[in-house]
């Protein structure tokens, strides 16, 4: 549980810097992906593939870790219906996870094991809010370069976003603390000593005013010893290197549900195996 609450979070910074509205830019590069993002956004649909790398080196040790799948979305008739698989390669293994939703119910399938949980339009738009669709803003001051290059399928804007205003983001996010995965006590996020490099993204716009694809790379360090739980301690390096590219955007996006009547509610499972 430690390694998916520390896993997500660092997910959805990425998510939420794969979306950044680069305010500094020299203005061509800004209108340029202003109005992309907004004819994009606007179609209600998306079907996507996510690709992550991440190295993490701790005492000595380095992992690696590799995040790869699907995210399928359709909000366009006002009720959203989302699907995503995801599969995380660490430490030899392989894990597949899979999440279906529709109509207010989260659908989960980990490695076989099926669930559902209720899961209402608001806390869903509470946290999609939050991570895959938040816009940040940063002053000029924060971009430290941009260019603009022409490729094949279209125009490639890049940025550098520099480390303060990364960090000056997640304390106002997140504020000073965090509250650990099993609940004991607050993670001191100050106390971690949570330092980035400068991040750079880009991101593809089509021919046809779409963007295509969005990258992010990074690195950050963190004080380890700052976690209650002390399952690892010492300063961890972190690396990221993420691509999101976006399918056929522009063409209808179709979602299959899964057989929904093979996932008990979550509160049946957990009790079977309080029984077992």
């Amino acid at each position: 549980m430690k390694k998916k609450r520390l896993g997500l979070l660092f997910l959805a910074l990425v998510l939420c810097l794969c979306m950044s509205s680069l305010s500094g830019c020299t203005p061509d590069v800004y209108e340029q992906y202003v109005q992309a993002a907004a004819k994009t956004n606007a179609l209600g649909q998306m079907d996507a593939d996510v690709n992550m790398e991440m190295s993490m080196g701790i005492a000595g040790s380095t992992f690696q870790t590799t995040v790869s799948g699907t995210m399928k979305a359709d909000h366009s008739g006002g009720s959203p219906v989302m699907d995503m698989a995801l599969n995380m390669a660490l430490l030899g293994q392989s894990i597949d996870m899979h999440v279906y939703y529709a109509d207010g119910v989260a659908y989960y399938d980990a490695q076989g094991t099926k669930y559902k949980m209720a899961l209402p339009i608001d806390q869903l738009k509470e946290q999609t809010d939050q991570v895959s669709t938040q816009i940040l803003q940063f002053d000029e001051s924060a971009i430290l370069k941009s260019m603009a290059t022409s490729e094949k399928e279209g125009s490639r804007y890049r940025v550098t976003v520099s480390a303060d205003a990364i960090q000056s983001y997640l304390k106002d996010a997140m504020g000073s603390t965090m509250q650990n995965s099993d609940s004991s006590s607050p993670v001191d996020l100050d106390g971690m000593n949570l330092k980035f490099s400068d991040v750079d993204v880009s991101f593809l716009i089509g021919k046809d005013g779409y963007i295509h694809e969005q990258t992010l790379q990074f690195t950050c360090t963190a004080d380890m010893d700052a976690m209650s739980s002390g399952v690892m301690t010492g300063e961890m390096e972190m690396t990221y290197d993420a691509t999101v590219t976006y399918n056929n955007p522009g063409q209808p996006v179709t979602i299959t549900a899964p057989n929904l009547n093979e996932y008990p509610a979550y509160e049946d499972l957990a009790s079977d195996a309080t029984l077992s």
